[in-house]
């Protein structure tokens, strides 16, 4: 499994549970390292006009894609958003390219989803406020 290949955690971090859990529990191991810096958090909006089947294909597709393109797990905040954590690297920009056209035809809509990044702030507890904020911002876009 390569879901640790970009850092080093000591805790053990469960393998079960929902991914959204498992998303906070790489932060806290994030910043009890120091490392938060280094990340953030990538974003993928599913398109507000698909529905039903179409909309939940698309949410398992787009969580596949960026969970192969960042290698970690993708949690889904609530109904429209897609998270995941991604090394800020020299390969962000290679990454993200690679990552939008891989959605793009995996979109039933015709247009392609918005991605976005969002910047992990300097304290932990902020970092769980923002998948709040992205939660409450999923939730507003349904």
């Amino acid at each position: 499994m390569k879901t640790d290949r970009w850092f080093h955690c000591s805790r053990t971090v469960a393998a079960s549970g929902d991914a959204l859990t498992l998303l906070r529990e790489r932060l806290d191991c994030l910043y009890a390292a120091g490392d938060a810096d280094g990340y953030s958090l990538v974003v993928v909006a599913l398109a507000p006009e698909a529905g039903g089947f179409d909309r939940l294909a698309m949410r398992l597709s787009y969580a596949r894609i960026l969970s192969e393109a960042t290698g970690v797990p993708a949690a889904m905040t609530g109904a429209a958003l897609a998270v995941a954590l991604i090394n800020r690297d020299r390969n962000l920009s290679a990454t993200l390219a690679m990552l939008r056209m891989r959605l793009g035809r995996a979109t039933t809509t015709g247009r392609p989803p918005r991605v976005w990044l969002e910047r992990l702030p300097a304290e932990l507890p902020m970092a769980y406020e923002l998948l709040d904020e992205l939660s409450e911002l999923s939730t507003s876009q349904h």
